[in-house]
This record gives structure tokens, sequence and C-alpha cells, in this order.
């Protein structure tokens, strides 16, 4: 049989129209068949022919041509609508089928032909054929399956626990993926037709079929996906669709060797720490033995968790290695010294190395001048339960590792579940112990509450969105603790308990744990997309805040809108760009912060690092005849000389900076609110008492300073600065006059034009301008340097260091500017 539907997908463009022109010309051929085709008889004989006889015959041809022309539009009207085949006629439904080409295997796509009207969906980056231009497929569609929840209940455990399932499929679960997609989509989408990229359009399924796929359940290790590519030989290239093929290796840390060493217990926080690592992969092929196989392994693996001693190392020099959320004690020390030249081509070639805990970070930053930045642990990022779902379990683990059994109170143990995070040595081997302990996860991720005392069960928890008690005194305890043990609720061992288990205030940490998370995720995505986009394939980007809706700064109400005003291309984006944004969240978590920019797109620039994590960031563009519109305070021939003047304005060289200055004004004039330039550096979360505020430049109080403004909206110091601004872009502008918006016209109207008036205070230089001479901050260390930031009245500091020929002086590392910057950020990337 003939499936209609798959032909209808190469003709769905066709208007019905043309049929029918078709069927007109069909009655038309007949006809003149018919004067082609009549026999030629002697004028003796057509003679006898009645005349009303051949008209009969005429019509009768013509006749039965319309018959033939109606029962050829019902059979295409039937196919059309049909259930059967799923798609309905554009005039029946106004409706056109939707192609989908669907891809989301990590390796180069096939060459492929889209149709016009087929929309592509890729999961990995960038979706290109092998050896081909980056934008061979033109804005491909990313593949977030969370956006198909609900398609099957099946499929959404799949996708929840994609971590366990990797481990479970191994090298096919890349199939299986592609298996759940298509599905989805065709479930999901009404009048959907999907294909493999790449493969023939004959061979595409339609919402019709979906029910043929009801038996299929990728969380049966057993089950066979019905979607899958097959590939050529290992390391071998098809010169016609440009793919390449074979799979490629990618492993998680296996702990045999070293749980057979010591003969004794099997600490499973190690393998919680490989799965949480196994999320950021998009497969598993291999277990890589962490003790002795790393120096053979050749694939890709990431290289986290405890090293207390000695292993084999280096790696192959044909192994992809992420190096974070490493704790690293005294007895692994020789091994990272003895291959120090390693660990610094590390830093040359992929980035800075995760540390889980400050003393690894000194460690490998100070000690050894190695770049670093803290990770915290991988068992943060990983998600395992609904986190707005109602709790009520209490979870006590290692009960029986604590110090002092009478600690908790009876009705607590009595209520609680208790759980051991290690087995006998010999008691399971490694696939039986990365389950069990995959369970364990489960379980602890469904908790209200967990007492433990062991990192990774607490950052399990936490992340989770669990309450975290922990038990130990931090002088003695683990020192992977050590920076981060803040975040939790502490109990000591030997003190009295002081918590209420039902009515538990949050996490202490939940502000410092997310910046961990966005630090982490950034850090990893910068080593490799292959990271990043397997978290985003299942939903895990943009990450979900836990300090969302928790006050950051509970000892004085501070802001929550902040403005920004970016006039140069994207590219132009510098570290202290994004370091300005940084700070504006590390003090306002829960703040909006809105872009103002005619050049940054909305999506796929620097800035949607902030989206990924889950801060509020959004980039508007805006038109000054939009400002003149609601400016009902500037004549109307002003605004037209503006406008009018406004293209040979943008034309001088120092316009990106006016017209920036320009913009600010206008802003806060309409919709007050804090406005910062994007050198500025908030090192104290701003009051919201700073209202209708700046601060001068200098302690001789000479002139104002216009990088950090707060004004409330309506304000008429800022109408008056707005007219007199517009006045002199028509009448008196000067190309060479760089802060003639900015500084020397606040100066002017609030020293001259506005004295004394009650619309705007100007603060000491120490609350936004502390340095006299700012390069100092970038040159000089803090021993060398006087600290001239008030603990108390110093809220920001200005970082735009320009020496006398105007170039930038850059930043000295163990400089005073370098502590602030690495402190006071939310990346925390490396600045040199």
């Amino acid at each position: 049989q003939i499936n209609s539907q798959k032909i209808s997908s190469n003709i769905a463009a066709v208007d019905l129209d043309i049929l029918h022109l078709s069927g007109i010309f069909f009655i038309l051929v007949q006809g003149k068949f018919y004067f082609i085709m009549k026999p030629s008889y002697s004028q003796s004989k057509l003679q006898t022919y009645n005349k009303t006889v051949r008209q009969q015959r005429k019509f009768l041809k013509f006749y039965i041509g319309a018959f033939c022309y109606g029962l050829l539009l019902c059979v295409i009207n039937l196919v059309s609508s049909s259930k059967n085949i799923g798609l309905r006629s554009a005039s029946a439904q106004n409706k056109r089928p939707q192609f989908f080409a669907v891809w989301t295997y990590s390796r180069p796509p096939p060459i492929d032909e889209l149709a016009m009207t087929e929309k592509l969906y890729c999961s990995y980056s960038p979706c290109a054929p092998l050896n081909q231009k980056v934008d061979f497929y033109p804005e491909p569609y990313t593949l977030n399956l969370k956006h198909f929840s609900g398609a099957s209940d099946k499929f959404d455990t799949f996708v929840k626990h994609h971590t366990w399932y990797k481990f479970v499929h191994g090298v096919h679960f890349p199939h299986h993926v592609q298996s759940v997609a298509i599905i989805s989509i065709i479930k999901t989408q009404p009048n959907a037709c999907v294909r493999t990229l790449g493969e023939d359009r004959l061979r595409l399924v339609c919402s019709s079929d979906a029910k043929d796929f009801d038996a299929y359940d990728p969380t049966d290790a057993n089950a066979v996906p019905p979607f899958a590519v097959q590939f050529l030989m290992e390391n071998s290239v098809n010169p016609s669709n440009g793919m390449q093929s074979g799979t490629k290796k990618y492993g998680i840390l296996d702990y045999a060797g070293q749980v057979a060493d010591l003969k004794t217990v099997a600490n499973l926080e190690g393998e919680m720490q490989s799965l949480a690592s196994l999320q950021f992969l998009p497969y598993l092929s291999d277990l890589v033995d962490k003790k002795y196989g790393i120096p053979s392994y050749d694939g890709h693996f990431l290289m986290n968790g405890w090293y207390g001693s000695e292993i084999a190392f280096p790696p192959s020099d044909k192994a992809e290695i992420t190096m974070t959320s490493m704790h690293i004690e005294s007895g692994m020390k020789p091994v990272i010294e003895k291959n120090l030249q390693y660990f610094k081509d590390y830093n040359a070639k992929v980035g800075s190395i995760g540390a889980i805990d400050f003393i690894t970070l000194s460690y490998l930053r100070h000690d050894l001048g190695l770049d670093a930045y803290f990770s915290g642990t991988l068992t943060s990022t990983l998600i395992m339960s609904d986190m707005d779902r109602e709790r009520t379990q209490i979870i006590i683990a290692d009960y029986e590792e604590f110090k002092n059994p009478d600690l908790i109170p009876e009705q607590i143990l009595d209520r609680a579940t208790h759980i051991k995070t290690q087995v006998k040595w010999d008691e399971m081997d490694s696939h039986r112990r990365f389950k069990h302990t995959y369970d364990l996860m489960t379980v602890i991720s469904s908790a209200k509450v967990v007492i433990c005392f062991k990192v990774q069960t607490a950052f399990l928890a936490m992340a989770n969105g669990a309450i975290v008690i922990l038990v130990g005194d931090l002088r003695y305890m683990d020192t992977q603790f050590v920076g981060n043990g803040f975040l939790f609720h502490r109990q000591l061992p030997d003190g009295e308990w002081h918590f209420d288990v039902d009515h538990m205030k949050p996490n202490p940490g939940v502000h410092a744990f997310d910046r961990l998370r966005a630090s982490f995720l950034q850090h990893l995505k910068a080593s490799s997309m292959v990271h990043y986009d397997s978290a985003n394939l299942f939903g895990m980007i943009p990450l979900k805040r836990l300090g969302a809706n928790i006050a950051a700064s509970p000892e004085y109400e501070v802001q929550d809108f902040f403005q920004l005003v970016i006039t140069t291309p994207p590219e132009s984006i510098t570290w202290k760009m994004v370091r300005a944004i940084e700070a504006i969240f590390y003090h306002h978590p829960n703040a909006k912060v809105v872009v103002y920019s005619n050049t940054i797109p909305e999506r796929d620039s620097k800035l949607d690092m902030f989206k990924d994590v889950g801060f509020d960031v959004e980039i508007q563009s805006y038109s000054f005849k939009d400002f003149f519109d609601a400016a009902d305070y500037i004549d109307s021939n002003t605004k037209q000389a503006f406008l009018a003047k406004l293209d040979d304005l943008s034309k001088n060289q120092h316009w990106y900076t006016h017209e920036a200055d320009l913009v600010k004004l206008f802003v806060l004039e309409r919709n007050g609110g804090v406005m910062l330039d994007t050198d500025i550096h908030l090192v104290k979360a701003f009051p919201k008492t700073f209202v209708n505020v700046a601060a001068w430049r200098t302690g001789e109080n000479a002139k104002v300073g216009t990088a950090l403004l707060s004004f409330e909206k309506n304000n008429k110091f800022l109408k008056g600065m707005i007219e007199d601004a517009i006045d002199i872009a028509v009448n008196r502008y000067s190309r060479d006059w760089y802060h003639i918006f900015g500084s020397d016209l606040i100066t002017e109207h609030f020293l001259v034009k506005y004295k004394g008036t009650q619309n705007l205070k100007v603060l000491s230089y120490k609350v936004f301008y502390p340095f006299e001479r700012e390069s100092e901050c970038f040159t000089s260390s803090e021993d060398a340097l006087e600290n001239p930031i008030d603990v108390v009245t110093t809220f920001a500091i200005h970082i735009n260091t320009v020496d006398e020929h105007g170039y930038q002086i850059p930043l000295s590392r163990g400089s005073f500017c370098d502590r602030i910057l690495h402190e006071i950020c939310i990346f925390c990337g490396d600045l040199f």
C-alpha cells in the first residue's frame, strides 16, 4: 500500500487551485480528443446523420470528462482529509503539515538538503556536517526534550533520569534519544511529520503514526530504539554525506582499583561524583579506573573527585579531559608537581581547573601558579526531583558514623529514613555499586531535611531543594568543606541539638550555592560545548536558582532594578562589562537588569551566560523618536532638528559615548532606578534609600560622576539636563568634547544652573569612586596600596583605567583589583 501521507509531503505546498486548473484542462483535452478522433465520413454519409444525434455525442463526451474531473477531486479531497493519514487539506483547515528533520547525535550531522518547509532540530553545536561551514544549516532549532514533557510518562522518566539511562544503555543511548525526540514531536505537535536528518523523506513518520510507538519504552534496558542511525566502520568518512562513523569514547571514573587496594569499605561518594559527571556527557562507553586506568584511556572524561593518594599519571595524549571539582590531598601533590607542565599545558589549551574547596584552590593558584576557579562539587548540579513538590521525608545519612550517637533527638530518629553511603569493599562489583548509589541519590533528592556529615550527600541534597543540617566541627571535618561549610545549617557533634526539623529556615548559603553552580557551568561550557549541549538537551539549562525570591541582604532594603547602556558592537563586550553585571547579581541575585542596546542581539551574545544560570537579564532596543514621544517637556521644533541631525552626529568619533550618555538620561527620567556604566563594580548591595543621587569623582568636589546614578522617574533635574543636552546636540555640538553629555553637563547643572536643588544629592567620592588614581587598583598589590575602600561608606569602585595616551591599563595578577574582581563575581573566570 502507498502511504499517501509520505507522498503528500512532497506536494504539501501546492494549492488546490492548481488541481482545479488541471481538471479544467483535462475536460478541454477530452473535447479536443473528440474532434481529433472523430471518424472521417464521406459527405453523403454525413448528411444521413441527424443533427441532434451529433450534438448528443458531443455533450456526452463533455459530461464524461466532467464526471472524471469530479471523481478526481473527490479522491484528492478524500486522501487529504483522511484521519488515517493525518493530513488535512489546506482549504479545510487553513493549515499545512509541519515537517521536521531531527539530529540528536553529538557527532556532526550528515549533508542533507532541507526542504523549504522543513525545520531542523539539532542537539549539539555546531550543527554542521564534517568539514563544512558552521552555518551550513541556517538557524537550526536547539532541541530541549523537556519542552515535550507529557508525550509519555515513560519518556518523562527517561528525560528526568537521563543520567542513569546513559549508564543503562551505554553507546546505544543516543539512538534512544533520537527515538524519544521523534516520537515526542509527533505526539505533541499536531499535523507533524518527522524524519531523521539524512534519511529519505519517504521514511518520515507523522502524527497519525504516533500510536504505532506506544509500546516503545526507553526506560527498559532491553528496549530496541525504533529510530537509529547505523554507522559505518570505525574512523571512516562517507564522502557522500560527510558522516564520520564510529563511536567516540566517553567515560566516567570508576573506583574498582582503589576499592580493591583498600580492602575495607567502598565510599559511594566517589560514585556520586562520577554519576554527576555523566549528566554532561552524550553517552557512556567506558568505566575508567581512577587509580590505574587514566594513562591508557584515549576518550573523553571529566577528571573530578577526591585525590588523596597517588594515581597513575599523566593521561594519554589522545584523551580529552576536563579537570573540574577536584579535591587534592597531600598524597596527590607529588604527582601534580612532577607533572606540573601537563597542568600548565592544560591551562593553555582548555582553561582553568575547578577546585571543590578553598584549600585546593589556594594550592593550585598560589602555590603552583595555575589558573584555577572555585567550582564546588559536581553533585551540586544533579537535579533528580521535582523542586516544587511538597516534601515530608527526613533522611539521616551514615548515623552510625556520628561521633555522638545521642546527638539527634529520639523522635527525629524514629521518623527519619536511615541510609548508608558506603558498602563493604567486596559486596558489589562496579555496576552494582553504581546502581546502588543512584538509588541512594534518588532517595536523598526527594527529602525535605537531610542530616549528614559528608560533602557529596550535603551538596546533592541541597541541589534538590532539601534543607541540610551538617553535623560536625569544621575545624576537624573533611577539608572539602573549607569554603563550603557556610552553605548549610551546622550542628556541633558535642553540642545541644537546636533545630526544629518541621520549621526550618532556608539553607544559609543558597545564593553562594547558585554562584558556584553558575561558575562551574560557564567554565564547563568554555572547556567543551559537548558538556553544555548535553545538559541543555535534557532541560538542565537554564539552571533553576535555589535562591529565587530569598532576600540576599537582610540588613537593609536594597534596589532590585538596574540598567546599563551598550552602544558598541557585540564583540566589544569585555570582561569588565561582564564583571559589572556579575557584581550586580552577586549582591542582588533577584534583581532585574535591563541592557539598552541597538547592537547587542537578544540571543547569542556573551550576555546569554546570565540567562543560562537563571538570572533576569533583558536586552531592549531603543530609539530617540520613542524617547521624544514621551518627553513633552522638549520643544517639538528642537526634537525635529535633533532627529534631522542624528545621522550626521552618529558619524563622529565619540558619538558612541555621547549616545550612551543621552540614552542614560532619557531612560532614567522615564523609568527611574539605578543606571551603571559598564565599568562600575559594586562592592556592596545598593541601598533602596539611595535615590536621586550621584557622587563626586574626586576629593576636591570639582566634578560630579555619571558612571553610577540613581533617580526616581520624572525627576526635574534630569529633565533640565535632557533639554540642555538636546539643545547642545542641535546648536553647540563639539565632536572632541568627550564628556559633553556626561560629567561636564551634570556638574554644570548642579553647581550653576540648579544650585541648591533638592532633586539631586551628590555623595562623597568615597561612595562610588574611592580611588584617587584608579590605575593603582590595577597595578599595585594590596600590601603596597593603602585600602581606600571604606566598609561602611563605599558601595562601588570605578575600574575604567586609562593611561595618559588613552590606552587601557591591563589588570596585574596579585593587584588589589585582582582580589576584588575574583571575590565579587559570579562566573569568576580568568581576567589575564
